[in-house]
């Protein structure tokens, strides 16, 4: 019986010393948040991607190109071959399609006719949706 009662006070000791553990975590991670303690000095010199390091202000992908090119002189323009011929474009003569005439159905019912029939559906919609329920229960 005594080493039922030493392991229950033991363990609510343990439970009381984690319970001051987390209210100390709790109360530290609330003030870490807006203090700049923990923050890194860094200058954005000091975050350059790898392949850029050691440059001399040169972009590395695009300066082969621009090596060509010297102050007063011009790149060749290549122009892309176009079909002089445009009668090769249209082989089939063109057809316009016709388009189906629209057809507007006449009224055949009254206003209040089809307010009677959506009414009836309605009704029955809810009559059959009714009895279900009735026979599920």
């Amino acid at each position: 019986m005594e080493e039922i009662l030493k392991a229950i006070t033991t363990l609510c000791i343990k439970v009381d010393s984690m319970d001051n553990e987390i209210q100390n975590l709790k109360t530290t991670s609330t003030s870490q948040q807006h203090d700049y303690k923990n923050a890194k000095l860094s200058r954005s010199k000091d975050f350059k991607n790898p392949e850029l390091r050691g440059d001399i202000g040169k972009h590395l992908k695009t300066h082969n190109d621009c090596l060509i090119i010297v102050a007063g002189t011009r790149r060749p323009v290549i122009e892309k071959q176009r079909n002089a011929n445009l009668n090769q474009l249209f082989e089939k003569p063109f057809t316009q399609k016709t388009k189906n005439p629209l057809t507007i159905e006449p009224q055949t019912s009254t206003y209040a006719n089809s307010l009677q029939h959506e009414k009836k559906v309605y009704n029955h919609i809810t009559r059959t949706y009714l009895e279900n329920i009735y026979k599920v229960t």
